[in-house]
């Protein structure tokens, strides 16, 4: 099972011949967590991720902002205050409404 019930993968655009990254490989991503769309863009590797930018997911209860924070900070980093960087370097932020 996933970390996020019900997390859908969207459309994928993959990069041209003679574009701004290798051909084939993944320019943008469409997902959805919980009822959030959210769209990622590839910058190319010049560009690493950094806590400047993060995503807050909102749980229903601290039970599942517990069980959330153990799956996504696996091979990554606990922080303070109910944030995380996982395993690929993306900041996150845990918040339980419960």
């Amino acid at each position: 099972m996933g970390i996020f019930p019900g997390a859908k993968l969207g459309e994928i655009q993959r990069f041209r011949a003679n574009s701004h990254g290798p051909e084939g490989s993944v320019m943008t991503a469409s997902f959805t967590l919980g009822d959030q769309r959210l769209v990622a863009l590839n910058g190319n590797p010049r560009f690493g991720f950094s806590p400047a930018m993060s995503l807050l997911f909102s749980c229903a209860s601290r039970e599942e902002a517990a069980t959330v924070t153990e799956r996504l900070a696996a091979g990554g980093e606990k922080q303070p205050g109910g944030w995380l960087r996982d395993k690929y370097g993306v900041s996150w932020q845990i918040h339980s409404n419960g």
